[in-house]
């Protein structure tokens, strides 16, 4: 029984590294091999048909996306910042354009061509390397993109929920402010996830079943450590089991310290004024200045 249930959990394994289908066969251990077979054969096809429109809504994310800084409403064609559409665009599908696309006038049929001409390179890629590898490639760069872009958003809000009680000196509420940054930040997040994955897989070359196991457990392990160290520097958000050994991290390095602010200096609630004439004047009523601060200020004075 525990050799047929470690077959299981191997063809389940198997399954989705392959394909990137969940196969679950807890109810189906007493099926016959051809059986579940044919089911297989129902849900690769349409797992990894998902997984084909997942990458063209990526593409189509950041044509979009391109087209959007680049082409201001309020701007004509002709002052458009067509260098960056062609840049950006061989940034990411490692393919010219061409020059036909300067002649378009239409922010919207200009996005609908980009995305023509970056669907026609995906389809090349697919052709290159093969849709079954192209698409595991896709869900290991997916996954690692995603681990290190999180890391990063986690520091980011750290940094911000640090220094927004500033934004209380500029008549500003804290939580409102901290509310929108973090989404923006979020959404800079997303947007980078986006970019990084398509200019990745349009780098990608051909490469053997073996090349491509061997890049996932090394994700997978990475992915492992990075988890451990959000969890070490985020106690009490998760409750892992005590049964579990932690893995080695790396120690989080501290954040940098805030800049001094001089009493001349402008001063960070963004009133124009100078420290010493703002907030600074607050806070020395209060006592909140100390002598070592008080003496450097007078001397730049």
């Amino acid at each position: 029984k525990a050799e047929k249930l470690t077959e299981v959990a191997s063809l389940q394994h198997e399954v989705y590294q392959m394909w990137g289908v969940k196969l679950d066969l807890e109810e189906r251990r007493e099926r016959t091999p051809i059986s579940v077979y044919n089911e297989l054969a129902d849900l690769v096809p349409h797992g990894l048909t998902e997984q084909r429109e997942r990458v063209l809504d990526l593409l189509d994310r950041v044509v979009g996306a391109m087209v959007e800084e680049s082409c201001p409403p309020n701007k004509q064609a002709e002052d458009w910042d067509w260098k960056s559409i062609h840049s950006g665009f061989k940034e990411h599908f490692r393919t010219d354009t061409g020059t036909a696309i300067d002649e378009i006038g239409d922010a919207e049929f200009l996005v609908r061509e980009l995305y023509r001409l970056g669907e026609k390179a995906f389809a090349e890629k697919e052709q290159q390397v093969g849709p079954d590898l192209l698409l595991r490639a896709f869900r290991h760069m997916y996954v690692e993109s995603i681990d290190e872009a999180w890391v990063d958003h986690l520091s980011n809000m750290e940094h911000l929920r640090d220094g927004i009680g500033l934004r209380g000196y500029g008549q500003r509420d804290p939580k409102n402010e901290y509310k929108k940054e973090g989404y923006n930040l979020f959404l800079n997040m997303m947007a980078k996830i986006s970019s990084t994955v398509l200019a990745k897989l349009f780098e990608l070359q051909a490469h053997r079943q073996e090349e491509i196991a061997a890049l996932e457990a090394e994700a997978e392990a990475r992915h492992h450590a990075e988890l451990a160290a959000a969890v070490a520097r985020h106690p009490g958000e998760s409750d892992p089991s005590p049964e579990a050994a932690p893995l080695p991290v790396q120690a989080r390095r501290s954040a940098p310290p805030a800049p001094k602010i001089g009493r001349n200096d402008a001063c960070p609630c963004g009133s124009g004024k100078k420290f010493k004439r703002c907030h600074g004047a607050i806070l020395e009523e209060e006592g909140a200045v100390d002598d070592d601060e008080s003496e450097d200020a007078a001397a730049s004075v």
